[in-house]
């Protein structure tokens, strides 16, 4: 529905309330995922999870490319991003929706901490810092990219860099949060450490104008965002 309001509805008020409904249908989506892991495969579902968000990153590295080809050597306009991703969604659907999952046993850890008393943690020291990490974290990956265009065209001055840029800033959250599986118990020390490195590299490419250098920081602050989703 996003994509249809802003290739069939030409104005800026159509534009954005495509892009609203797409950003609420992929919260949504990624919020439903999250919870149907977790039924199907309790105590087990952190593996599980960060393999589909390894899954989204590896989509996430392919699609700057995708769109650059079509664009630049194929000639197509911006409505090919939203084409794309129209028909990404399709065939998603295609996919998940014959998908069923096994509700818990009554007795599981799972459905044990499903019941009424699901909001006792929200005012708690942990859950407030987790959710402010998250909003944190979401800020900086969608400033990054956002205005990593207009960063490498009028600062850096090679556009050209700015898929790649993308791409391995996605690229890179890859083997970080296969990596961080492992250091499980000591989470909340990578946690910490993950943003000190994201403070100090937006600082480094606040800056340089250095292309190759921008490129680095991108790709580095990519593998420290990832044990934030895992």
């Amino acid at each position: 529905a996003g994509c249809a309001f802003t290739l069939f509805i030409p104005s800026v008020a159509g534009f954005i309330a495509g892009v609203f409904l797409i950003g609420a249908g992929a919260s949504v989506t990624w919020g439903t995922i999250s919870a149907a892991l977790g039924d199907a495969f309790g105590e087990r579902a952190s593996k599980f999870i960060n393999l589909s968000f390894c899954c989204y990153s590896l989509g996430a590295v392919v699609s700057p490319q995708l769109i650059a080809f079509f664009t630049g050597s194929l000639g197509f306009d911006w409505r090919i991003c939203y084409i794309l991703t129209a028909a990404a969604v399709l065939v998603s659907l295609v996919i998940v929706l014959p998908l069923r999952f096994a509700p818990q046993p009554a007795g599981s850890p799972s459905a044990q901490h499903s019941g009424g008393g699901r909001f006792r943690h929200v005012g708690s020291v942990i859950f407030i810092s987790l959710f402010l990490s998250m909003v944190l974290n979401c800020s900086i990956e969608n400033g990054l990219t956002f205005f990593a265009n207009s960063y490498f065209t009028d600062v850096v001055a090679r556009p050209s860099l700015t898929s790649s840029a993308i791409s391995v800033y996605w690229l890179m959250m890859i083997p970080s949060r296969l990596l961080v599986g492992f250091l499980y118990k000591r989470r909340r020390t990578v946690l910490i450490a993950s943003f000190i490195c994201m403070a100090a590299l937006l600082l480094v490419i606040y800056a340089t104008t250095n292309g190759s250098v921008a490129l680095v920081c991108m790709g580095a602050i990519g593998f420290a965002s990832g044990p934030l989703y895992s």
